[in-house]
């Protein structure tokens, strides 16, 4: 059984105490809205970049305006992989991350990745679409994916 496989996941990452894991295990199965916030928000100050990634993508989860805000500091991360992660998360929230165009479109231009600068004009796009659907009356909120 799925759950079952689940479980056994979760206990092996328990009990091998890897944060990074344990978190990126409940991002896989889109169940990080469980996790607790405040230890998912120390993880975005960890000095591993891969840990930080993996708080990116659980808190890309909780589906709410605290994500921009929270995440938005993200995009100017040292490690590529990370600012792409935050630019993901970030622009999934389309009207709702509008502050962030300028410096997505920035991004887009100047940051010194590839993926990050082709992950930074979709979010350019997200965000235009998304801010042109609510001009037009065609949407009051964005819809949020956790994938």
């Amino acid at each position: 059984m799925e759950g079952d496989s689940f479980q056994q996941d979760r206990k092996k990452c328990v009990e091998g105490d890897s944060s990074t894991a344990y978190v990126s295990l409940f991002t896989v199965y889109g169940s990080a809205a469980q996790l607790e916030k405040d230890p998912l928000r120390e993880m975005l100050k960890s000095e591993d970049a891969s840990a930080r990634k993996a708080a990116i993508k659980a808190i890309a989860q909780w589906g709410d305006e605290e994500v921009v805000a929270l995440l938005a500091g993200l995009l100017h991360d040292r490690e590529s992989a990370v600012r792409c992660a935050a630019v993901m998360a970030v622009g999934k929230f389309g009207a709702l991350a509008g502050g962030h165009l300028q410096t997505f479109k920035t991004m887009e231009a100047e940051d010194s990745d590839a993926q990050v600068r082709a992950v930074s004009k979709w979010a350019v796009k997200q965000i235009g679409d998304s801010m042109l659907a609510q001009h037009d009356g065609g949407i009051s909120a964005p819809s949020v994916s956790s994938g």
